[in-house]
């Protein structure tokens, strides 16, 4: 089944601590530990193919392990991290070359093969536990060239593959012997290693009241500018009330939870600052479908949906003007008017 994206809206969150250490005066000085408050009902699985599967597992992530490409918020687009990139002019072929000296966080070398496990040998395996993941990768191929090159190869040109190429790298010397089935209960996913600016101290904590707890220090094997701040504690509660009840222990909040936003507002110790977060809420329409095929009606559809009155129904959140990356707004931004939505219908022929 065809898809063709009919809706877009972005919203503006809490910034989480993933986030400050891209701004520049964390790099001016610090130090010592800074604490993270994250909600997730469900156990944290510290294992970068399963970031997306939670928010708390995203944050932490992000973190400890580090992929070929990265999101730079300063200047709005993917750029390179582990490695440097050239596309090829067909736009089918992304073909990366690793940066010399990058090290897991346990001295051993980054390679090539740690790559081709990542994406060859545990995501495109029939046995992996993401399907999100899985599909951005479902039919590439992926070519190890030697200890430092590969490529991946594009059955069609795909201006938003690089966005796919941003997950953490997994050590193939430390999960090789896994079957992929197995991955998702992995004893890795307490205490992994990855090449990322922190490792981690300790494995998870789990208590018997759900709470997590977790401690990150600085990787001195990173290869990128180290933080200042070198110790971070994540305190990863159940729900809101219990994280409420320990405020006094926090530094930050990571996407404060609505209900209990304007309790928080009124703690003079908090900033609130909004961030762009990489994400969508779509509305999708049926491509193989005969009547939604013709492009007058999928005109009409878009013009009869008032997207500035559905953001104002949305609390706390707001919109972006540009919502995907790679798209210019020509390409997807229409202004609602009822009238040229009834227009648009007549000359698809309904009278």
């Amino acid at each position: 089944m065809s898809l063709v994206l009919v809706v877009v809206v972005f919203a503006l969150l809490v910034q989480s601590v993933v986030d400050i250490f891209k701004r520049p005066e964390f790099f001016a000085g610090g130090g010592g530990f800074y604490t993270e408050g994250l909600i997730s009902d469900k156990p944290v699985i510290l294992n970068s193919v399963y970031a997306d599967l939670g928010e708390a597992n995203r944050d932490i992530s992000s973190l400890i392990f580090s992929g070929l490409t990265k999101y730079d918020p300063q200047v709005g687009a993917f750029v390179e991290d582990l490695a440097e990139l050239s596309i090829s002019e067909d736009g089918k072929t992304y073909s990366f070359t690793l940066k010399d000296g990058v090290k897991w966080q346990d001295g051993e070398p980054l390679t090539a093969d740690d790559v081709f496990f990542t994406f060859h040998d545990v995501i495109q395996h029939s046995d992996f536990q993401n399907p999100i993941l899985k599909a951005n990768f479902a039919g590439v191929e992926i070519k190890q060239l030697d200890e430092k090159s590969i490529d991946f190869v594009l059955e069609e040109p795909n201006s938003f593959f690089i966005t796919n190429l941003n997950v953490g790298i997994l050590p193939k010397h430390l999960l090789s012997g896994v079957p992929v089935a197995e991955l998702p209960q992995a004893s890795f996913n307490s205490q992994p290693v990855g090449t990322g600016p922190y490792k981690v101290d300790s494995p998870l904590e789990v208590m018997n009241d759900g709470r997590q707890r977790l401690l990150l220090t600085l990787n001195e094997h990173y290869y990128g500018q180290t933080p200042t701040i070198q110790n971070i504690r994540f305190h990863i509660y159940p729900d809101s009330q219990q994280m409420l009840a320990e405020m006094g222990t926090l530094n930050i909040v990571a996407k404060t939870p609505n209900d209990v936003l304007e309790e928080i507002q009124n703690d003079a110790r908090f900033e609130f600052v909004n961030y762009e977060l990489p994400q969508y809420t779509a509305v999708f329409i049926n491509m193989d479908s005969p009547v939604l095929s013709t492009d007058k009606v999928r005109i009409a559809l878009q013009k009869a949906i008032n997207k500035e009155g559905l953001l104002a129904e949305i609390p706390h959140k707001t919109g972006v003007d540009t919502p995907m990356m790679g798209l210019e707004q020509s390409e997807w931004l229409y202004q609602s008017n009822v009238d040229e939505a009834n227009g648009a219908l007549y000359d698809a022929g309904y009278r």
